[in-house]
């Protein structure tokens, strides 16, 4: 799963927001997941694009439901959030 996983990142760094399904799915307000398939079992690695060519990955996990639970999502909100406001920082 993780061979895979790291190609599959490979692919959206050579493809970058042109990668679509079965790879990669918006979820909503900049928010995508990366999606690795090996036999039964799925792993997303939810991302979002920044500035400067940017990809941001937040967090994987292993989906065991059929949707991306919410507090996933809001975990990749938050850790946005915080990249932007550590950039601003940094420009300062």
């Amino acid at each position: 799963m993780i061979a895979k996983t790291l190609k599959d990142i490979d692919l959206l760094k050579a493809v970058g927001p042109a990668l679509r399904e079965p790879h990669s799915k918006p979820l909503g307000d900049g928010i995508f997941e990366l999606r690795t398939q090996v036999a039964g079992n799925i792993s997303r690695v939810l991302y979002f694009f920044a500035v400067g060519h940017k990809i941001i990955l937040t967090h994987g996990f292993v989906k065991k439901t059929r949707k991306t639970p919410p507090s996933e999502i809001e975990t990749a909100k938050t850790y946005r959030k915080d990249y932007h406001a550590r950039m601003e920082d940094a420009h300062e």
